[in-house]
């Protein structure tokens, strides 16, 4: 069995992480969702993403949904090894919450947590090093929530369910040629967190949520995401300006995700 790690090459080559898509790993939740809520205030039920814990602030059913768009391109020149590449999907969001009683509400959502698309080049000295390889893995989180209302504070826990669906494209050359290959799958894992809601006055809440770290893997591939904490403020200067803040900690270091097959370790 030939494995080959990959990180010790782009640790070489820093600076072409950004033409190959290295970066690109994104929670397109928080950006999709920050466009109509802020985790202090819920106005929709896709503060779900943000602040679970605000959907106490819903005095009805309450049904949200939208569809994010990513698109990644792809164009370097390396070692004289040219590609260029546009990719973009549509990712939906559903969100659904409905107040259970005068203290208890329920939630579900069922939305985009992380996606990248990522590429490596064929890097040759005489004979290839690496083969050209590119990953794209999407996680997509079903997360239902219970939250609880004590006079003007909320709290929340949430259940998250993982479903990871990847691809591996492949290029291996040799003196025979070029051969391209393809690998397709899918696997699971489940995570949580817990989070908190304080109306402080009528023109100021604010909000933190933490999601726990996980890992899960299968023959092909091994994740590992790592926890998130966020906090949230929303301040009503005037009747018609509010004014939000948010802050989100998370700690990428040594956390990846890996493509493992029978040729080939790709770590990032």
């Amino acid at each position: 069995m030939k494995r080959l790690v990959l990180t010790s090459i782009i640790g070489l080559l820093p600076s072409l992480s950004h033409a190959t898509g290295l970066n690109f790993w994104e929670s397109s939740t928080v950006n999709s969702s920050l466009a109509s809520a802020n985790g202090a205030v819920a106005t929709d039920a896709s503060v779900l993403a943000l602040a679970p814990s605000s959907i106490t602030q819903l005095n009805s059913p309450t049904v949200t949904a939208n569809v994010t768009f990513y698109e990644v391109t792809t164009d370097y020149d390396l070692f004289g090894a040219e590609t260029q590449y546009k990719q973009s999907d549509p990712i939906p969001a559903g969100f659904f919450s409905t107040p259970l009683n005068e203290n208890w509400s329920a939630g579900l959502a069922i939305y985009s947590r992380t996606a990248a698309d990522i590429s490596i080049p064929q890097i040759s000295f005489i004979l290839p090093l690496t083969d050209e390889t590119r990953v794209r893995p999407i996680t997509v989180s079903v997360a239902p929530t219970l939250a609880y209302r004590w006079s003007q504070v909320s709290f929340a826990a949430t259940l998250e369910y993982l479903y990871t669906e990847y691809e591996l494209y492949q290029t291996k050359c040799g003196f025979r040629g070029c051969n391209d290959s393809k690998l397709k799958d899918t696997t699971s894992g489940f995570s949580g967190a817990l989070s908190a809601t304080w109306i402080v006055n009528p023109n100021l809440s604010v909000a933190a949520n933490h999601k726990f770290a996980t890992k899960y893997s299968d023959n092909n591939i091994q994740l590992d995401l790592p926890s998130i904490t966020s906090l949230y403020a929303t301040w009503r200067a005037t009747k018609d300006l509010d004014w939000h803040f948010s802050y989100s900690y998370t700690d990428w270091m040594a956390k990846a995700f890996a493509i493992v097959t029978t040729v080939t370790h790709l770590a990032c």
